[in-house]
């Protein structure tokens, strides 16, 4: 189901890719948290990856693109869009030797969305919310990475700048409370479906009591 969120997509994060005035707060090795020449360091690519998808920027196909330029690899956007609803969400370290950045975030999992707009505690098997979840990045500096086109072709490899992008792609967004209401009031105006309504119209009064 191809899902438009309530506000144009590409002026969003191109507002949120231009407010990127982060603090370096390095807890160990400073030697390489330095940025390249006219780049970002891996604690400020990362948090402005994390500022651009907890906002919802991942959940059209659009806004997948556009995220997709902070890995090193990215993978095409899923036919059925799920996401991990959160709070807190903050850097708790960051470890940086030579071209290679280890960093963590913690979070609160509060849920998961299915793709029919059920809210659940269920984050994952044998996990439910709220909980504390400490997330693990890795971050390399490289000039290579890969591009997805515009439609559903591979990823294709290209050359740029040395530039700091996250090692591991990240499948499912993970996004705040507010954001969530707002895709849930998107996908209950656009469904078909009676039941994917409902579901949406549930998910939005039990989200409500968190926001």
């Amino acid at each position: 189901m191809n899902l438009l969120f309530g506000y144009r997509r590409g002026a969003a994060v191109a507002r949120l890719l231009a407010a990127a005035a982060v603090s370096a707060v390095v807890l160990t090795s400073m030697s390489g948290q330095s940025a390249p020449a006219g780049g970002k360091s891996p604690k400020e690519v990362l948090e402005l990856y994390r500022k651009v998808d907890s906002a919802g920027g991942r959940l059209t196909p659009s806004g997948w693109r556009e995220a997709a330029d902070f890995f090193v690899r990215p993978s095409l956007p899923p036919q059925d869009m799920a996401m991990t609803v959160m709070t807190g969400e903050r850097v708790t370290g960051v470890k940086v030797t030579d071209n290679r950045a280890e960093l963590w975030i913690l979070f609160s999992g509060e849920g998961r969305i299915d793709s029919r707009g059920r809210f659940t505690r269920t984050i994952a098997p044998g996990l439910n919310g709220p909980a504390a979840i400490e997330q693990q990045y890795f971050l390399i500096l490289t000039e290579t990475h890969w591009e997805l086109g515009a439609s559903r072709e591979a990823p294709r490899q290209v050359k740029g700048p040395l530039e700091w992008r996250i090692e591991t792609f990240e499948s499912e967004p993970r996004i705040t409370v507010e954001a969530a209401i707002h895709y849930l009031r998107e996908l209950r105006d656009s469904a078909t479906d009676p039941q994917v309504k409902r579901n949406a119209d549930h998910s939005i009064a039990t989200l409500k009591h968190l926001h």
